[in-house]
């Protein structure tokens, strides 16, 4: 199944192709086209196919270049880069949680055990850690959560 994002990214990839390939330019007239390169007289002209009319040409002219498929490419690569950094980021954040889950666990036990009247502390090679460790990851993961549902 694809998310809405890949299918408007595609859309876009689809609607390109067979289109005149960019960089596409605005000349001095308002019209947009494709710069010539030669080693003829034309050399620096546009290759105009589009001539823009109206009280904003100016704007609409150079809107219209910059939504050539060449900028447009680089807009879709990057839409697909930051959904894959998200998905990294995403996946990083599951990770965290699953290995937060055992010390909220201890603060759950520890918070219903209303009898208890010690700090239980879990000592090892690494230090410490106080029942206040397991409450922030209790609290973290619970955050977390709800960020994830809403």
């Amino acid at each position: 199944m694809t998310t809405p994002t890949e299918n408007v990214v595609a859309e876009w990839r689809a609607a390109m192709e067979g289109v005149t390939p960019g960089p596409w330019e605005q000349n001095r007239r308002f019209e947009v086209g494709r710069a010539i390169s030669s080693d003829d007289q034309s050399d620096g002209m546009t290759d105009v196919f589009i001539d823009v009319f109206g009280d904003g040409k100016k704007e609409d002219a150079a809107w219209i270049a910059r939504c050539s498929p060449s900028g447009l490419s680089d807009l879709l690569a990057l839409i697909e880069s930051q959904r894959a950094e998200l998905a990294a980021s995403q996946a990083r954040v599951t990770a965290l949680e699953a290995a937060m889950k055992p010390f909220a666990s201890v603060a759950e036990r520890y918070d219903a055990a209303e009898h208890v009247r010690h700090q239980p502390s879990i000592t090892n090679y690494a230090g410490s850690l106080t029942i206040e460790d397991f409450r922030r990851a209790r609290a973290s993961l619970s955050r977390s959560t709800e960020k994830n549902d809403g």
